[in-house]
């Protein structure tokens, strides 16, 4: 991908928070251990969120998710720092960034 921002609709589905993204081949990826917390703390109680992301600074972004240093045999643990967040993204981020970004910045609407 040559894209450095990215957007996709993350949504719930069985109770789930999930998103497709055909670009890469994702269908209903879940999001789990702590990114599922973040995203209904940024829902405001909605089925459903655009959420914007990058591994840049970009205009209009309100969070920004920093690595942790836990280590992980696969994923990469972040913190949200704005809301004292922590939070686990699945290999599925390697589909944008072959190397898991250090810092993320996101908007959501």
């Amino acid at each position: 991908m040559t894209n450095s921002i990215f957007s996709i609709v993350v949504y719930k589905h069985h109770g789930l928070w999930v998103f497709d993204d055909d670009r890469v081949g994702l269908l209903k990826e879940p999001f789990v251990a702590g990114a599922d917390a973040l995203i209904d703390s940024l829902s405001d109680g909605k089925e459903k969120l655009v959420i914007i992301f990058s591994d840049g600074e970009f205009s209009g972004y309100k969070l920004v998710v920093d690595q942790n240093n836990i280590l992980a045999e696969s994923g990469t643990y972040y913190i949200c720092r704005e809301r004292d967040h922590k939070l686990w993204l699945c290999p599925a981020l390697n589909l944008y960034y072959p190397i898991s970004p250090k810092r993320i910045f996101i908007d959501y609407k």
